[in-house]
């Protein structure tokens, strides 16, 4: 990849073309090639957006070098960490305007980010 990233969609689907069960908020990767594939493109956008029940999947803690913004309905419920983690409204994150991030899920916030 020569040219920077902006606006980046990841999506871990099953074989059989699912992002997980119904239901469920899990991301079940077992392949370590996967997970540094996921790292190594996330740390390049520098940014990861989430919405909070993937947050809470991921152990309530932001990933290591890259800020990280939860989106959220209740952004007093996720406690800011400097320069690490974030909690807002679609709407005040839509009003960032950044240039570069990395769309890390859920499918909420799939649908919200492009309807």
């Amino acid at each position: 990849m020569s040219e920077p990233l902006s606006k980046l969609l990841v999506v871990a689907l099953t074989a059989d073309d699912t992002i997980g069960p119904d239901g469920e908020s899990t991301l079940g990767w077992t392949a370590p090639e996967d997970k540094a594939w996921f790292r190594s493109i996330t740390k390049m956008s520098g940014t990861v957006v989430m919405g909070r029940k993937t947050f809470e999947t991921i152990g309530r803690k932001p990933l290591p070098g890259r800020m990280n913004y939860v989106i959220t309905r209740d952004p007093q419920a996720i406690a800011a960490i400097e320069g690490q983690l974030r909690a807002l409204t679609l709407a005040d994150f839509r009003a960032l305007k950044l240039p570069r991030f990395c769309v890390m899920g859920g499918l909420e916030i799939y649908q919200q980010m492009w309807p």
